[in-house]
């Protein structure tokens, strides 16, 4: 063997030998922090608000699968916000899985979200605050709002009631006297005041038929207890007079008509009509009715409990106030048997005798 040829076989045998040593090196991980240094800020930072708008996407589509939100964007919109996004220092982010996220149960009264971690919360705040996302949330706490100054509390004696449209059906029989009548047009006059302007009133007499609010000019529709109508209402309150009978149907007729939340209805004796039988009969109404009676009992204490235990309401006694008693006494109301121009409009002309 020539020196050449043993040479070229010792330079084979080291590039044979080099190939191998190469095969058995283990190829080496790509430098992903490189990658990231060489992006520009800006896109990092796009980037990352990017991933957190899919990520809040996609918890929302898991909270409430039975909601579609959608999402329009008009391609000019893009280039606005790209525009707007300040550009912040790159920092890691670290997600942790909640496993306990696909384990958790809902009431129906208490909807909870887990907790963010605060640079999340931030981040993704800024950027929804860059976006012109028309989802109306001022005008839905505005609603919300006046919904809670629509509806109010009504006091009547005593007798609460959440309600928006009240009505008042009262006796103003012959045996409403010695302070009881009084009581009673103390106690409107003074309920009616406490109502709010978004809340809205009816005050109907019963005796020989139904006297609408401000008979004899009466007005049919619930009115707004705004300032001037409440004066109005004491005005006319003390103009009342006293009738014979008490009829109670065609006054409580006229009360459901009104379609309110609630009727309050006070008297002090046994109906003369069909009034019982009406508001017991099975039905369907939504109106809640509840029944006071003034210094009642009897026949005339188990008509009002039963009317009110048929319409979702409540019975209670009450009496005349002290005060009135002595007022009625100086300056007694006019009690009338036969038919007057104003009151006892269906009693005879001429008294019985």
């Amino acid at each position: 063997m020539t020196a050449r040829s043993s040479q070229k076989e010792m330079t084979n045998r080291g590039e044979d030998s080099s190939s191998a040593d190469r095969s058995h090196v283990e190829p080496e991980a790509f430098d992903f922090s490189g990658l990231l240094e060489a992006m520009p800020s800006w896109l990092v930072s796009t980037l990352i608000h990017v991933a957190l708008i899919l990520f809040l996407a996609i918890f929302t589509l898991a909270r409430a699968p039975e909601k579609n939100l959608t999402l329009i964007v008009a391609p000019n919109d893009y280039a606005e916000v790209f525009t707007e996004l300040e550009v912040v220092e790159y920092e890691d982010v670290e997600f942790e899985e909640d496993a306990s996220m696909e384990e958790m149960v809902y009431s129906e009264n208490d909807l909870s979200l887990p907790a963010v971690n605060s640079t999340v919360a931030n981040t993704l705040a800024d950027s929804l605050e860059s976006m012109d996302l028309d989802v109306g949330l001022g005008e839905l706490v505005e609603g919300l709002e006046e919904l809670g100054e629509e509806v109010g509390t009504t006091t009547f004696f005593g007798a609460k009631q959440t309600a928006q449209k009240v009505v008042f059906v009262v006796d103003n029989s012959n045996s409403m006297t010695r302070g009881k009548f009084e009581t009673a047009l103390n106690e409107l006059s003074k309920t009616v005041g406490n109502l709010t302007p978004k809340q809205k009133f009816h005050v109907i007499f019963f005796s020989d038929t139904a006297y609408m609010m401000f008979h004899p000019k009466p007005v049919t529709k619930l009115l707004p207890a705004t300032e001037e109508n409440k004066d109005r209402l004491r005005q006319w309150l003390y103009t009342v007079e006293l009738c014979l009978k008490t009829k109670g149907a065609e006054a409580m007729n006229a009360a459901l008509m009104l379609k309110p939340d609630v009727i309050y209805v006070l008297g002090d004796g046994a109906f003369t009509d069909n009034t019982k039988a009406l508001l017991t009969a099975p039905h369907r109404r939504k109106t809640i009715v509840n029944t006071l009676g003034m210094q009642v009992s009897g026949k005339g204490s188990d008509q009002l409990k039963s009317i009110a235990r048929s319409n979702g309401g409540k019975y209670r006694d009450v009496s005349a106030a002290q005060g009135a008693v002595q007022m009625a006494r100086q300056n007694p109301i006019r009690r009338n048997n036969s038919r007057g121009k104003v009151w006892g409009v269906t009693l005879p002309v001429v008294a019985k005798k």
